[in-house]
């Protein structure tokens, strides 16, 4: 299993979600009623970078080797298995600069 590149560090305001598919409804008697869908949370991840040509060449070649497997993404010192939500996008910053933002989800 491949690791997402260590040379695209996550920049500040990237969010880390839960997955929880909790589904409330009530009763006729108004009671309320849970149903837990999974068995655990998962964790969404959504990442941005600033990437130079370089780097985007790299997460772009990334992205098409991996797109339909799973692989190691380490978030705060933790690996968590994922594979890709959305593909990359990219915002031109200034000069070779880019801002990259995507979705990971855990597996």
């Amino acid at each position: 299993m491949a690791d997402y590149p260590a040379t695209l560090p996550t920049l500040n305001g990237a969010i880390e979600e839960w997955t929880d598919d909790l589904q409330t409804d009530r009763s006729v008697s108004g009671g309320v009623r849970v149903r837990v869908m999974f068995t655990a949370k998962k964790r969404t991840f959504k990442i941005k970078h600033v990437v130079t040509a370089a780097l985007k060449t790299t997460l772009q070649s990334f992205y098409d080797t991996n797109r339909a497997l799973s692989f190691n993404y380490t978030w705060g010192g933790v690996t968590y298995v994922c594979v890709f939500g959305s593909a990359p996008t990219f915002t031109q910053l200034t000069g070779s600069l880019a801002e990259s933002q995507l979705t990971l989800l855990e597996v």
